[in-house]
């Protein structure tokens, strides 16, 4: 068996089974086990027939070496749903951080998260898994740092803080810094109401 082949590539795809931001809902089937994409390919034929939906989605089933290898495939791509339908489903989701939302175990399937387990379904497509999240609440609040810095820190970290701002080529920041770090000027406004 080969280590990838393409199932019903659709015309906007490339048939080389390279993953691609081109591709409507990609599909991608990672297995150790040879048996197992055969066994998705075997079904993927038979429901074809009578839905031809099926059909209509990219489907690129590639084989890997071990589990630990799948799983670097599915950290990498970043997809925005992700099913592990494996022994240690649970541990290996742990292992993960990139996937718009994980489907844990053999009966997860998309569908329950899309329409009735409350996980969110604004996910992340194209790969942005690997920078983003769900769109949630948090998506609309404004976030804002403040940092409050008192003569003795200002003291203690002005002299690194010149020495970067100088190697980044922003010598006054690093004078800025070190202006603030005279201990004998009153402090002012640093008071927290």
């Amino acid at each position: 068996m080969d280590s990838a082949r393409c199932l019903n590539a659709t015309p906007s795809c490339n048939s080389a089974c390279v993953p691609t931001a081109i591709c409507t809902s990609p599909l991608v089937v990672v297995a150790a086990e040879p048996q197992a994409l055969d066994g998705v390919a075997a079904a993927v034929t038979a429901l074809a027939a009578a839905r031809p939906s099926v059909t209509d989605a990219r489907l690129d089933l590639v084989a890997a070496p071990d589990i630990d290898a799948a799983l670097a495939l599915a950290q990498a791509y970043a997809p925005e749903h992700l099913e592990l339908a494996c022994e240690g489903a649970a541990a290996a989701a742990r292992r993960l951080t990139s996937p718009g939302c994980i489907f844990v175990g053999h009966r997860a399937a998309v569908a329950f998260g899309d329409y009735a387990a409350g996980s969110n379904h604004i996910l992340p497509t194209g790969g942005a898994g690997r920078f983003t999240g769900p769109v949630g609440p948090g998506t609309f609040r404004r976030r804002i740092s403040r940092v409050a810095i008192d003569a003795r820190a200002a003291a203690s970290l002005a002299p690194t803080v010149d020495v970067i701002a100088r190697a980044e080529g922003f010598p006054v920041h690093g004078e800025s810094a070190l202006a603030r770090a005279d201990r004998d000027a009153p402090d002012r406004g640093e008071q927290s109401s």
